[in-house]
């Protein structure tokens, strides 16, 4: 694993996701590594929508064309200009995304921030971070994202 040469750094443009930036920056600038700064845009489910009328070429280049810009935009504001980070926009299910990711743009390491749902939401909604770390076959550096309480702003 050491020295890192490749990070990957998955991001679903939420702060909480932007907590794992601060980590995957820290090795980048020790070691000397670039980062690959991944959008996953999961698949819309079909039984949800008139199928005939969504045209999904249209709906993906869209999404992915707006990703790309918004990761173009994000990488100054969160990145110093030394590192080479590099901006990455794919289509399909989130987890297996990112470690099939990974493996493809030969990242020694991921860097990954969980958003710290329990209870119901996380039965709801699973926990991408989860299945990262069962499926990856590299290292994964968990970053717990800081949360706020709710209604009053502070930092738990």
């Amino acid at each position: 694993m050491l020295p890192l040469k490749r990070i990957l750094v998955p991001t679903d443009f939420s702060e909480a996701s932007y907590s794992a930036f601060g980590a995957a920056r820290e090795f980048a600038e020790q070691y000397r590594a670039g980062i690959v700064l991944l959008h996953v845009i999961p698949p819309i489910p079909l039984f949800a929508y008139d199928v005939p009328a969504l045209d999904m070429s249209v709906y993906s280049r869209t999404l992915r064309d707006a990703a790309i810009e918004h990761l173009h935009a994000l990488i100054p504001r969160r990145f110093p200009r030394e590192l080479t980070v590099e901006p990455r926009v794919v289509l399909g299910d989130p987890a297996r995304t990112i470690v099939r990711s990974a493996r493809e743009e030969g990242t020694d390491m991921v860097v990954i921030s969980t958003h710290g749902e329990t209870g119901w939401r996380h039965t709801l909604f699973g926990s991408v971070t989860e299945k990262v770390v069962r499926l990856a076959d590299r290292p994964v550096l968990v970053i717990q994202a800081e949360q706020e309480e709710e209604g009053r702003g502070e930092r738990s």
